[in-house]
């Protein structure tokens, strides 16, 4: 409405109107109503059960204008919320016109959250709701200022809906960690940490500028040259500051100083010859550790599976299957006299005193497949003798059974291999990384014959008893 004719009194008391109306709906512009209720008309809105909350606030500085010329307002009572019922509209502080915001509408549980257009902003309180993290969705509105003080949250996280906050407080919380990311959030004015746990400060709290306050409380952290740069930021922070924020920093010695008295970083030429020292020493130990382990793996392997047996750490065996021989002959059939010795002197002697002796040249079945044969019968086998010998891995079927002989022993913890050193070569001699490790550990025995004992140090070795 552009123009406002005419003038008396428009009687609207003793009705059952809570609301008003959207006057923008209906045509009517602030300037329009601000013409028709304070020069024109004289408005009776008394009697009527008023609900004083946030969609009332904008109406009533019109009142009070319109109250020089007109007796308006005088019986406008609000009877709802229970808080105001009772009181003057016009006598009501605009602080306390507000709309609370409910759970559906995504106010966290355990919290307050209300409208207040007075102060342009979104309340949400979450104060002593005893929160270990912050909510993850609030109130969609902008202008959130929120309040999480008193509560059990260690990590400040930067969420979408801080983009729409201008306020945050967090302080006596436990936090220890605050994303850098919040800090360069532009709507943020107000971020309140004070009484956690931080122990250090992130470079990105220097974006809090133009007006942009962070309260960290008193601090400790550790000294650094590197960190000079909180003196003249924190000089910036506490000018913004009607209670300034202090920060210490605890040198080697555990005594704290003040940041503004680390200009000459003293401290740090004293200790940095250590930390040198300190970092190439770990540097070092990690780089021969690393060496080790690729250099002297199966070394390490077998040792700690040793080590194992030793001390009966075996409480649980992975391999659960069923065995047809105690023990898996493995040599070089084409070597004659270790094919003799093998098949006339050690199987007939393990035999003798109760082994179930898997022997190739003898069990396995003619014009089979050998490698399946191989597969079949070192799986259903508990133990491996192994005879080194210049020529172990002439053939391919050699280095086709030594793997399978490998893998088995290691699926199986109880398993144990025997290797007898018949050619008495040196470990430099083995390519194989594998039996290299047990020359390397003399986890062998040669087979030299001087004490005329090698058949029971064989039987010793071996670990397993004889079937009854």
């Amino acid at each position: 409405m552009e123009h406002v004719t005419g003038g008396g009194d428009i009687f609207m008391n003793n009705n059952k109107m809570s609301q008003l109306p959207n006057m923008s709906v209906i045509g009517f512009t602030r300037d329009s109503i601000v013409k028709i209720i304070s020069f024109k008309y004289s408005f009776r809105l008394g009697e009527n059960p008023w609900f004083c909350d946030c969609k009332f606030s904008w109406f009533v500085p019109l009142l009070k204008f319109a109250r020089k010329n007109f007796d308006v307002g005088g019986r406008m009572v609000c009877k709802y919320p229970i808080s105001l019922r009772g009181k003057l509209a016009v006598n009501v502080p605009e602080d306390l016109f507000i709309c609370n915001i409910s759970v559906k509408e995504k106010c966290p549980l355990s919290c307050n959250c209300f409208e207040q257009p007075s102060r342009k902003r979104v309340v949400v309180n979450c104060s002593r709701s005893k929160k270990y993290k912050i909510p993850s969705a609030f109130p969609q509105q902008a202008n959130l200022d929120i309040d999480l003080s008193h509560n059990l949250i260690t990590i400040l996280e930067n969420r979408a809906y801080l983009n729409r906050t201008v306020a945050i407080d967090l302080s006596f919380n436990k936090i220890k960690i605050i994303d850098p990311l919040v800090y360069g959030i532009e709507t943020l004015k107000l971020i309140n940490v004070e009484n956690n746990q931080i122990t250090d400060l992130h470079r990105n709290i220097q974006l809090m500028k133009n007006g942009r306050k962070v309260v960290i409380g008193n601090i400790t952290i550790e000294c650094s040259c590197k960190k000079k740069w909180i003196a003249n930021w924190l000089e910036y922070q506490n000018r913004l500051l009607v209670r300034h924020d202090r920060i210490v920093c605890r040198q080697r010695n555990e005594e704290l100083i003040t940041f503004y008295m680390i200009d000459n970083c003293s401290f740090r030429k004293k200790y940095l010859a250590n930390e040198q020292y300190l970092i190439v020493g770990l540097f070092l130990i990690i780089l021969i550790a690393t060496l080790t382990r690729l250099i002297f793996k199966y070394e390490i392997y077998l040792l700690l599976r040793k080590f194992r047996h030793r001390f009966k750490l075996n409480v649980i065996n992975p391999v659960q299957q069923s065995s047809t021989f105690d023990i898996y002959m493995s040599f070089s059939e084409d070597k004659e006299d270790i094919r003799q010795w093998m098949i006339g002197v050690l199987t007939t002697y393990l035999e003798t005193i109760g082994f179930k002796v898997c022997l190739p040249p003898r069990d396995f079945d003619l014009g089979g497949v050998h490698v399946d044969q191989i597969i079949n019968h070192t799986a259903s086998s508990n133990n491996y003798v192994v005879v080194l010998s210049d020529d172990y891995f002439k053939t391919q079927y050699q280095v086709i059974e030594w793997g399978h002989i490998w893998n088995n022993y290691k699926r199986n913890i109880n398993s144990n291999i025997l290797v007898i050193n018949y050619d008495m070569l040196h470990s430099k001699n083995i390519k194989d990384q594998r039996l290299k490790a047990f020359l390397r550990l003399q986890y062998s025995i040669d087979f030299s014959n001087y004490d005329k004992n090698l058949l029971k140090k064989i039987e010793n070795e071996l670990k397993v008893k004889a079937p009854c």
